[in-house]
């Protein structure tokens, strides 16, 4: 997620990110020492402060800090150059890391090959020996080698957070913010997709036919019962083994009705729910579709898709009327959601935009909106389908 102002979240860093982080704050040691180069050189140190702040997208995208806000850094050249300048301390600070870590790995490496040869482990010739002189210098190294690795996570972490805020507005940080809730709202609502579906699969794999299979060894046991010669014991025996199947066969409407109701209800296709939407709103609603079929995993993102443009013309547009268009046009699938609302919706801001389009994406399409003030408004997703024909 995108960073704002560094705070006490700076220090939660886990040893998965150390790595990274100690390789951001390696490349920023290094264009620290070239901005001290370029403030030498002043004349240079504008240009400098630009291409550092473009370079710091890269190096943000690369993974090895948060990403950054999809816009690109600002031009203004104050911002720039107080970015650049920011990287200057930084590049003290990366130094000095490098020293102490390149210092305590040698001292881990170097004290028991020392040891075992009878010299000092450290400290020069009047230095400790000995094995115990050798596990205490190895301790101190690690010891040294976490605690620093740490620190310089914690500072890069930092300076990831202040070249954010140096080199982009608030507005477009709090927009990565929502962008990276609504992806991260995708992504939960497709695992607990999945969740549900392996759990249903589960059920009628497992439960379901164990518990037909005992139905069928009660029908087997049903048809022995019938060779039993007293006529009291057969009966008492048929009315045990009857409860037993109504037990049994509500056992079965349990499982069933449990894995009918992981699944959201789906209809037959997407032609479908869209129809069965537009039947269900306040306002007039149409829905024109005309799409070949499409997979499970396609049809209910379209589906979601509509549904949340639906909603957000509903809430916020005051329309009077709602149509729905889906059309299969030269290898893609055009879904289209056209409201006679007021419009004026910001095309780059709000989780609920936000969502629909990471789910175009999803599907390896897009999404773009039309809304001009006074509206009408226009939702347009479209994804790849190889098997559609032209128009």
């Amino acid at each position: 997620m995108s960073e704002g102002a560094p705070g006490l979240h700076a220090v939660a860093v886990s040893p998965r990110e150390v790595p990274g982080h100690l390789a951001y704050l390696t490349a920023q040691t290094a264009l620290g020492w070239l901005a001290v180069l370029a403030v030498i050189a002043l004349p240079l140190f504008p240009l400098w402060a630009h291409a550092a702040a473009n370079l710091e997208v890269p190096l943000r995208r690369a993974g090895l800090v948060a990403p950054p806000p999809a816009s690109r850094p600002t031009n203004d050249s104050w911002r720039v150059m107080a970015h650049a300048l920011t990287s200057i301390p930084v590049a003290a600070i990366g130094t000095v890391a490098w020293t102490i870590l390149v210092a305590a790995g040698g001292v881990v490496v170097q004290a028991p090959l020392r040891a075992l040869a009878d010299q000092p482990v450290i400290g020069g010739a009047s230095g400790p020996t000995g094995p115990l002189a050798a596990v205490l210098a190895v301790t101190a190294g690690f010891l040294a080698l976490a605690a620093t690795s740490w620190f310089a996570a914690v500072v890069a972490r930092v300076t990831s957070a202040i070249a954010t805020r140096t080199l982009w507005t608030r507005e477009e940080v709090l927009q990565a913010h929502i962008e990276e809730m609504a992806r991260r709202q995708v992504v939960m609502d497709e695992a607990a997709a999945g969740e549900r579906a392996r759990l249903e699969r589960t059920l009628h794999d497992g439960a379901q036919l164990h518990l037909a299979a005992t139905a069928m060894h009660l029908s087997m046991i049903e048809l022995t019962l019938q060779q039993v010669g007293e006529p009291t014991t057969r009966s008492q025996l048929v009315k045990h083994l009857e409860a037993a199947r109504n037990e049994n066969e509500r056992a079965l409407d349990d499982v069933r009705s449990v894995a009918s109701g992981l699944r959201p209800d789906a209809p037959a296709s997407l032609t479908t729910a869209l129809t069965r939407l537009v039947d269900k709103l306040p306002v007039s609603g149409t829905a024109d579709v005309d799409i070949p079929p499409l997979t499970a995993e396609v049809e209910p993102v379209l589906l979601l898709i509509a549904k949340e443009a639906v909603t957000n013309a509903l809430r916020h547009s005051g329309c009077s009327a709602v149509t729905i268009t889906a059309r299969g046009v030269m290898n893609q699938i055009v879904l289209t959601i056209h409201d006679d609302g007021a419009g004026g919706i910001d095309a780059d801001r709000g989780t609920g935009v936000t969502g629909m389009r990471m789910r175009a994406r999803s599907l390896g399409g897009g999404l773009t909106i039309t809304s001009p003030a006074g509206g009408p408004t226009s939702v347009r997703v479209t994804i790849p389908h190889p098997g559609t024909e032209p128009d």
